[in-house]
């Protein structure tokens, strides 16, 4: 095979010729107010109609714009290499992904699976049969507990320096804002913790994840090793890798690539 040829569904075509990138407004009911995201779509002659999506979330304090901020660059390249179209959501600073009982406005995991995602797939051309989910920190915590409790709706999910077990960190990040205090509602918490999500899943399976950290992140490497080692027990396959680095745009900017290149495995692409 040529170099620099991806196999989509079986039909080879060369790399997308350009990218166009655009912030798109999205007034939201859920959460009562406008909203916007960044598309990243490849453009050429020879790629499907309809692009498989890879929807990437950002983490705590950030907005929309961090990946475009960090790494604008690098995803450009990486959805032309690809020929598949990247999504940043907006999830608010500390919205952690979720639907809060106790904040109206957070409403987030709502917004993403009720507005965005048909949004993304009436405007643009999204293939909705192919889309997966990645994320960083609050955001890789994000795409791993949607995939799970939303099954079937992404083909795969990844996770970098992902705060996995919020149970852990009950007086951080405005968590108690979004939850409440955690002895009063351990039972919600633990439907957002993707530690306790994955005691549902059958034994002895394949689980489409990557999983990734870094070896000096003091905020996430135990709840990332524990989660890996649930699974090991459970008999579940999934990737997981730690590597040197700490919870940082150094560390994220690097696994990018190797994140991109895993969804593209599960959405149907071949490097």
């Amino acid at each position: 095979m040529a170099d620099n040829i991806c196999c989509v569904n079986a039909e080879l075509i060369v790399p997308a010729a350009s990218v166009d990138v655009m912030e798109i407004q999205l007034p939201s009911k859920a959460r009562g107010k406008n909203t916007a995201y960044f598309a990243c779509i490849p453009k050429g002659r020879r790629l499907p109609k309809q692009l498989p999506v890879l929807y990437l979330l950002h983490g705590a304090w950030d907005s929309h714009r961090a990946w475009m901020d960090q790494a604008g660059n690098q995803l450009r390249k990486l959805v032309r290499q690809y020929g598949m179209m990247i999504i940043l959501p907006d999830g608010d600073p500390f919205g952690w992904y979720a639907d809060s009982p106790f904040d109206p406005a957070n409403q987030i995991e709502t917004y993403l699976t009720a507005e965005l995602i048909p949004h993304v797939e009436a405007n643009l051309p999204a293939n909705p049969a192919l889309r997966s989910i990645a994320g960083l920190s609050m955001g890789g915590q994000g795409a791993l507990g949607l995939y799970l409790r939303h099954p079937g709706l992404f083909r795969s999910a990844s996770s970098m320096s992902g705060i996995l077990d919020i149970t852990t960190h009950p007086d951080s990040w405005e968590l108690a804002r979004v939850f409440g205090k955690l002895e009063e509602n351990r039972a919600l918490w633990e439907r957002h913790s993707v530690r306790y999500l994955i005691r549902q899943l059958p034994p002895a399976g394949h689980l489409p994840w990557l999983l990734t950290v870094s070896l000096d992140d003091a905020l996430a490497l135990d709840d990332n090793r524990q989660t890996h080692q649930a699974l090991q027990q459970m008999r579940i396959e999934h990737d997981y890798r730690e590597s040197a680095g700490n919870h940082d745009w150094e560390y994220w900017t690097a696994e990018l690539p190797h994140h991109v290149g895993f969804h593209a495995r599960y959405l149907h692409l071949q490097a």
